[in-house]
């Protein structure tokens, strides 16, 4: 999860990143001006957690 929280917060647009371990959830909040939310998917997607 840590990795997870790394990578995406870096990301451009991404403004913040929270993981839940125990429920394995991570919610991202995106400046969508810069990370449309299909993109922030598609990122979630690539570093193995499927978006809801």
């Amino acid at each position: 999860m840590h990795r997870i929280v790394r990578e995406l917060g870096g990301l451009p647009g991404v403004e913040r990143v929270t993981a839940d371990h125990k429920t394995q959830v991570v919610k991202l909040t995106l400046d969508i001006e810069r990370m449309s939310p299909d993109e922030a998917r598609e990122q979630l997607a690539r570093a193995g957690f499927p978006a809801r």
